[in-house]
């Protein structure tokens, strides 16, 4: 093909230098910082991911195979650049603890040494138990009236001679219970 004019390079070489005065933000933030663009789709970015907040591989939430902290945010941290690792939380201590840390002082400065919750607890249930076992025990009868005297196993003769007049009285017949009261049919 034949070259193009000369108003045409002109222009062309215009439009490549204020291409390059835009670009050179975008490049020098892509050499600064390293990695890959093509890391920074569906919603992930550099901030997200490569922030170091969240340690000196960046978020691990970020990363898998195909996209790795190396690729996406560059080879490593640079040295001078100061990485914060992310300090352990402090341990949360209960609302209790904190009400009796405040509250355990007595008079005259003397720590109160409140007893622990599951000793309380295990002296009630043992005071519970032992009056449960009294009061069942209570209702037994002693063990000197489980039987007559007779360790036998036969009946006492003068009960079941008193049972036997009660029911048949003296004549040895029984007793005639009183008549029922009689129908009266209803026309």
């Amino acid at each position: 093909p034949p070259p193009p004019p000369a108003s045409c390079r002109r222009s062309m070489r215009v439009a490549g230098r204020a291409a390059r005065l835009l670009a050179l933000p975008l490049l020098a933030a892509a050499r600064e910082e390293g990695g890959d663009p093509s890391c920074w789709v569906e919603g992930f970015s550099r901030e997200a991911c490569c922030g170091p907040e969240h340690g000196s591989r960046g978020n691990a939430a970020c990363w898998d195979a195909a996209f790795t902290f190396e690729r996406c945010c560059g080879s490593s941290p640079a040295p001078g650049r100061a990485i914060v690792e992310p300090s352990m939380p402090k341990p949360t201590s209960s609302w209790v603890k904190d009400v009796l840390d405040r509250h355990s002082v007595g008079p005259g400065g003397v720590e109160i040494s409140p007893m622990p919750f599951h000793r309380v607890a295990a002296a009630a249930v043992a005071v519970a138990a032992a009056a449960a076992l009294r009061w069942s025990w209570s209702s037994l009868a002693p063990a000197g009236m489980l039987a007559s005297g007779q360790r036998s196993g036969e009946p006492d003769a003068a009960v079941q001679r008193q049972r036997r007049l009660s029911r048949f009285g003296q004549t040895g017949r029984r007793r005639e219970a009183a008549a029922p009261p009689q129908r009266i049919a209803c026309r």
